[in-house]
């Protein structure tokens, strides 16, 4: 047995796809238009500024669906742990989706290899002669 479809309910359905995936674009508008650090306040309510005058860490947020909003918090000290968040935008309310990944960052390895290996040559052409 089909299913059957009336030509009604076709077009009913392709609209509510177009205007899903037409929403893509409002969202990367909504998301070019606030300050990330801003949505991070008012969204997050785990995040918990140190004080006034400690730094903050660098928010990014992107569209990778319509009406998907994620943000990527990215620490300012070196190893740490890049947490990401999502949150659904009804063009308006934003609300707190429950996925959230955590991934380390090591420090970059060749950079710290040429670091070691520049110390190393300016500890032997520092040597003092009696």
């Amino acid at each position: 047995m089909r299913p059957r479809f009336s030509l009604r309910t076709l077009a009913i359905i392709v609209a509510l796809v177009c205007a899903y995936f037409g929403a893509w674009e409002a969202t990367k508008r909504y998301i070019a238009s606030v300050r990330p650090n801003d949505f991070l306040r008012q969204y997050e309510h785990r995040y918990k500024p140190v004080g006034i005058l400690s730094q903050e860490p660098t928010v990014s947020l992107m569209a990778p669906a319509p009406l998907i909003i994620q943000c990527d918090t990215v620490p300012l000290e070196v190893g740490g742990c890049t947490t990401r968040h999502y949150y659904i935008w009804l063009l308006g309310p934003v609300f707190t989706l429950p996925f959230e990944s955590t991934k380390f960052d090591p420090p970059n390895l060749p950079d710290l290899v040429e670091q070691l290996l520049q110390r190393e040559n300016d500890s032997r052409n520092m040597r003092y002669e009696p």
